[in-house]
This record gives structure tokens, sequence and C-alpha cells, in this order.
């Protein structure tokens, strides 16, 4: 935990000592999300061939879990974005110019990755002369949070450093950011510590009274600054998988290709070699208590084996808080309904929505951040977005079919109108919602009655 900013004092060592174990597991989680998982998972791999490294190479295989939990998370927390909106028409404007021109649900995807994978990610705002306020997700490897020392909840500085050039020529770049100002500073770095100023500190006034770096983190304790990542409980149980099944693959391969058995009557001597050999495609015949010729095979019994891995793999779900539904496997082997695999869907959506709950109010605030950078710098149609909504969606597709049936249902009982059937599943709103219940209501409307032919009104 940092409470002050002499970790970054000449003659410290860069990365600073507390923030050890953090940056290290950043980095073994980096590893797992990209398969590189003998880099990370030593102790499995090593069981997979211990003497023949080439074989070990052949037989590995990567069950990269981690990468499909991670992008599943973020698929179902920003792969339909949410629709944001403002009280009033110039902030609605402005909100829906900072989203487009940000590509902000982009970067929401990204930031929710690296809430699964390093149990933090970082938004950074910035203002651009010409271009307006700027959002960026930045690696959560190069921040610090610096914390009151009494109240951790109290944070007196947000660090961004990171490293840049090689050998003699390296250097550490500085960000300090607090309420209301950004500090820069780049320090000379040898041999992974800090030396002298490169260049006088430069401090810029940002004109808000509020951090332009803005952290979301994952499940956090009280005693906790950093998020939960959700790749450590998952390391054993992947790790095991990838090992036994490159054990069964080893094992098939050696008694796939069987030796055979027999009379030795049916060795054929190489006369250039001398070796005594079988010719394939030829007749043996057996004599009275003869060996009839065959194969050594082998029974591998790798049913244990198989329920060990059915095992495991639903343990991985119970712990990645997934399910066989997420990744469209179902056993029945038709499509569910969408109550169905809502329910099947809930540890999953019940993690997404734990991510959501931190991410949401970040969101808003990096929205009210960037807002009021280009109100302070006169940008022309800025307005202060200080009341965003958010109205999320679930991610998973939805069943048009039983959501008719059930709006059918609520209007015969009388409990919903047709108003609020076309708002919530078509989302049509002021004239296009009065057009279409006027076409309902001429398809509805009975045709008018046919006089029959034949009837005599009297009139010659």
């Amino acid at each position: 935990m940092l409470t002050d900013l002499t970790f970054l004092e000449a003659g410290k060592m860069w990365w600073p000592e507390p923030e050890d174990d953090r940056l290290r597991n950043y980095e073994r989680n980096r590893l797992l999300f990209e398969g590189k998982h003998e880099m990370v998972l030593k102790e499995f791999w090593d069981r997979i061939e211990r003497e023949d490294e080439d074989a070990r190479k052949a037989y590995a295989v990567v069950l990269n879990w981690f990468k499909r939990t991670t992008t599943l998370t973020a698929d179902l927390l920003a792969g339909e974005p949410p629709d944001a909106s403002a009280p009033e028409d110039g902030q609605q404007e402005a909100l829906d110019r900072l989203l487009r021109e940000n590509e902000l649900w982009s970067k929401v995807y990204q930031a929710t990755m690296d809430v699964d994978v390093c149990g933090t990610g970082v938004f950074k705002v910035r203002y651009d002369d010409g271009k307006g306020a700027s959002i960026d997700v930045v690696p959560p490897e190069i921040f610090f949070v610096v914390v009151d020392e009494d109240d951790i909840r109290h944070t007196l500085y947000r660090v961004l450093a990171w490293t840049v050039g090689e050998h003699r020529d390296r250097r550490l770049k500085v960000e300090i950011h607090s309420r209301g100002e950004v500090e820069y500073r780049v320090y000379k770095l040898v041999d992974y510590q800090i030396r002298d100023l490169v260049e006088e500190p430069e401090v810029e006034a940002t004109g808000i009274d509020e951090f332009l770096v803005q952290p979301v983190h994952g499940t956090l304790t009280s005693n906790q600054i950093y998020g939960q990542d959700g790749y450590q409980d998952l390391e054993s149980i992947v790790g095991e998988m990838a090992a036994r099944v490159a054990q069964m693959s080893k094992i098939m391969d050696k008694h796939s290709d069987p030796n055979m058995y027999g009379d030795e009557g049916a060795l054929q001597q190489d006369m250039g070699t001398g070796e005594w050999e079988v010719k394939s495609s030829r007749f043996f015949p057996v004599s009275n208590g003869g060996t009839k010729p065959g194969y050594v095979t082998w029974d591998g019994q790798l049913d244990a084996n198989f329920k060990l891995l059915e095992f495991l793999q639903e343990q991985l779900y119970i712990l990645s808080e997934t399910s066989a539904s997420a990744f469209g496997q179902f056993k029945a082997g038709g499509a569910e309904s969408g109550t169905a695999l809502k329910l099947r869907m809930m540890p999953t959506l019940a993690k997404v929505g734990r991510i959501r709950m931190h991410m949401e109010p970040v969101i808003k605030r990096v929205l009210w951040v960037a807002s009021l950078l280009e109100v302070a710098a006169g940008r022309e149609g800025a307005a202060e977005l200080d009341a965003v909504t958010l109205s999320w969606h679930d991610g998973l597709p939805e069943d048009d079919e039983e959501q008719t049936r059930i709006a059918a249902m609520q209007m015969d009982a009388g409990i919903t109108s047709l108003d609020m059937v076309l708002r919530r599943l078509y989302g049509l709103e002021g004239e296009e919602l009065e057009a279409e219940k006027e076409r309902i209501a001429e398809q509805q409307a009975p045709p008018p009655a046919a006089l029959p032919a034949d009837i005599d009104f009297g009139e010659e």
C-alpha cells in the first residue's frame, strides 16, 4: 500500500516493492489470457512429458478457458451497449457526441476485460484543443493509488507511471493526478533504479475539482485497494484438465500402432541386415498347438479419466460463475426458451451484474468529468452531464415468440396496455407509436357487412 509519493524519489527501485505482488499477478494473468500457459502452469505442464521436450510440445493442449470466460463477461456487459440519456436536449446532444467521438462502449468492453483479467480497469480523461474531451482506457499495470494511511478509501493521488526507451536511454514517465491538477515528471532509469529528473516537472491545472483518472474495480473487500481478478481460482482446475487431456492423447497415440505377436515361424530374416521381421500381407498357417498371430492391444480403461474431466469441468463452471449454456452447449440438443436460458445463465448474469454495479457509476463519472473539461474550455455545444441515465441490456438473445405470447396474456388479463407493449417490445414513441396504433386498429376493424343481392327494397 502506498501512502505518499516517496516511491518516486531518486534512488528507489522501480517498481515499488509494495506493488510487487499485484504487478506480478497481472503478468501471470496476461500470459494466461494470451494462451501462454506453459509459462504459468509449469507444474502441470511438466506432467505432460518429463523427459522429451519435443513430445511435450506435440501433446500439450491449451485449454484457454481464461480468455473465453473473460470475453463472455465482456460480451454480456458491453456487447449490447446500454441506452444513454440525459434529461435536457442540449445535454442529450453533448452526450451523444461524446459517446460517438470516443467510441465509449468499445472502451467499456476493454475495461471490462481488464477487470476480469487484473481486477481493475482504468479510464483516463483529457482535453485536446480542437478535438474536445478524450476518454481512453489505460493498462492497470501503470496505475498506482496513493491513499491516506488512516483511511484507505480516501485517495490522495492517482499515479500513472511507465517506462520508455531501452538500456542507457531508459526513462520513467510519471503523471501524478490530484483533484484540480496533474503533475508531469520524467526520470532517468538505470538498472531499474530511479535517478535524477530528466527535465523540470510541469504542473497543469485541469480547471475542475475531480480526478482525470477513474478506476473501476472488481470485487473489493474492506481491506483492499485494487479489485480481485477472475483467474486465481481457475488456475489449478484448467491446469489439471490440460494435463489430463494431453496424457490421454499421448496414451492413445502409443497404442494406435500396436506391435504384433505370433509363432516364430512367421518371421523372415532380412539377408541384408540379418534382422528378423514380419512381412505384411502374408499368410501364416497355424499348426496344432502353435500361437495364432495377432496384435498386442491394450484396454485403456479411460472411463475414469473422462469422469474426472467432467467433474473438473463442473467445478470450472461453478468457480467461474458460468454454465454450459453460456458457451452454447445444450445437452437436449434443441434451442431453449428465453426464460429457460436466463435461468441457466443466472450465475453468469449475477457475475456480470456485480461488475455492472461497479462500472455504471464510473462511466457516469467519466462522462461528467469529460463534459466539465469541455465546459471549462468553452467548447461549442458543451453541456455539463450531471444526470446521465443508463439502461442496460442483459446481452442475451431476445425470444420474440415468448415475449409476444407473454404480452398477449398480459393484455388479455388487463394488466398492461397496447401502448406499453409497443414501447417495450419495439421501442416506439411519439408519432411512430400513434401511427402503429392506427394501423393495428384498421387491421382489427371488422369488414363492412355485405348486403344480399336478392333483397327486394320495393323499388321498381
